[in-house]
């Protein structure tokens, strides 16, 4: 007569092999990459280490102290990027150039002519590549068009042009 191996040894996803892994964010243990993907899936666990959690002493790995010093400059790196992004903010946003000056005139006579213009924030990209302006000479509203065209479901910017 053959022993079945106890249910509590065998991984609680497909319930055929011992168990060999365990999840970093709940210590679910499972058996493969595969089972692992599962325990995610239906119990909505993202699979990541917590570096919030209390880890004892005596529970600390170097691995532990790896992580927390990763989660650290991960901290450091987004803090000087947003440093930076608020600088580019700062820059474009409050600064008014020329042509800021000339896209407000064509914004007011776009009103006059009852069209309704919409703008996207100053310290976005695209919005730095908008040349609309009011242009005094040609008594006209000269207008930044960008064409989008959606071709084998991707959509590409094909032209610009003023």
């Amino acid at each position: 007569m053959s022993t079945l191996p106890v249910l509590t040894t065998l991984c609680p996803i497909c319930y055929n092999n011992p168990l060999k892994y365990c999840c970093p964010r709940c210590s679910m243990r499972t058996c493969s990459l595969e089972c692992f993907q599962a325990h995610k899936q239906r119990a909505s666990c993202s699979g990541k280490r917590d570096p919030a959690k209390y880890i004892s002493r005596r529970e600390m790995k170097s691995s532990t102290v790896d992580m927390d010093f990763n989660f650290l400059k991960d901290v450091e790196r987004t803090r000087v990027e947003a440093k930076s992004e608020a600088r580019k903010v700062k820059a474009i946003g409050w600064r008014k150039d020329k042509m800021g000056r000339h896209r407000e005139s064509a914004k007011l006579k776009a009103k006059e002519l009852g069209i309704i213009v919409r703008e996207i924030p100053r310290w976005t990209e695209r919005a730095s590549k908008n040349r609309t302006h009011w242009d005094s000479e040609k008594n006209a509203i000269v207008w930044t068009v960008e064409w989008i065209i959606s071709v084998d479901q991707e959509t590409k910017t094909i032209w610009q042009h003023e």
